[in-house]
């Protein structure tokens, strides 16, 4: 395995290649249905579940989803990923960017300043909420010269 989700007493754990565990809130679950070709990237900081268990298939809990050497995700329990299917349509930057007739790169920028509501960056690109509203353009036009500039 390279990855694997668990279920324990504490709640949805994701144990890591690097033999770190990440708490897996509705953000990593929803990375890791997006980002699973790319193991290596999911990395925990608090607890190391290799420190005591040197296999990860030995950790205890209940496996509701892992990804195999082969680098295919393998659902066991797919009522654990329901309420991110149900929660919310999320489209990638080309979706997005054809919905709003913009340029990939826009929405690319607008992302990674943040200003797509809701967008987060997975291993494989960014998704953003369908329903969330282009921002508006706060440039300010006063119709002629910027006041810097003085008429000639």
């Amino acid at each position: 395995m390279r990855l694997r989700l668990i279920k324990t007493k504490t709640g949805l754990k994701l144990l890591c290649s690097n033999g770190s565990t990440l708490v897996a809130d509705e953000k990593v679950l929803a990375s890791l249905l997006t980002g699973f070709k790319h193991p290596n990237e999911f990395k925990g900081s608090d607890e190391y579940w290799s420190n005591n268990i040197a296999k990860m298939e030995d950790v205890r809990g209940e496996t509701l989803a892992y990804v195999d050497k082969k680098g295919s995700l393998v659902i066991v329990n797919e009522n654990t990923f329901a309420s991110i299917i149900l929660q919310e349509k999320y489209v990638s930057v080309s979706e997005y960017a054809d919905l709003h007739k913009k340029s990939r790169a826009i929405i690319k920028k607008l992302c990674a300043d943040g200003r797509l509501q809701g967008a987060y960056k997975t291993s494989s690109g960014w998704l953003i909420p369908q329903n969330t509203p282009y921002p508006k353009d706060g440039r300010v036009s006063n119709g002629g010269y910027h006041p810097s500039q003085k008429e000639q």
